[in-house]
């Protein structure tokens, strides 16, 4: 993760960025990959609910 440090705060700034502008931010997966997709889900709504 270190080497991608970099790209993961541009992924967080943009997101935030998005937010802060009423919009939204989908999570799509099928199988495995929607339960990945939900877990994200709840940890943005939940973090930024309670911050």
């Amino acid at each position: 993760l270190l080497g991608q440090a970099d790209q993961i705060e541009r992924i967080a700034r943009r997101l935030a960025e998005v937010l802060r502008g009423g919009g939204v931010i989908y999570a799509l997966g099928n199988g495995g990959s929607a339960a990945d997709a939900q877990h994200m889900a709840c940890e943005l709504v939940g973090r930024f609910q309670m911050e």
